[in-house]
């Protein structure tokens, strides 16, 4: 089921010109990429997203704050961004 999704968020995010980060005003977007960002933590195949220098968290909290103000939303959208950068090579 990711598989097919991640390919969708790649070639999305890849060909939106202007902002690719758009993906995450969607909820079920973020839900779907959050949901995914913990399957890599119990798999444990990427750092968690607290190990990251501070510019890097800050870099994704400010691409969630673009769509999300409350804080439990942004903290989601904010993981969601995170892997999103991985599958799409964009770090």
């Amino acid at each position: 089921m990711f598989d097919n999704l991640i390919l969708w968020y790649v070639e999305y995010f890849n060909e939106e010109k202007n902002d690719g980060w758009r993906i995450l005003c969607g909820k079920v977007n973020v839900s779907v990429l959050h949901e995914l960002y913990l399957k890599f933590m119990k798999g444990n195949e990427v750092p968690p997203i607290e190990n990251l220098e501070l510019n890097k968290k800050q870099k994704y909290w400010d691409i969630a704050g673009k769509y999300y103000s409350e804080k439990e939303q942004r903290v989601r959208a904010t993981k969601a961004a995170y892997v999103l950068s991985l599958i799409t090579s964009n770090e």
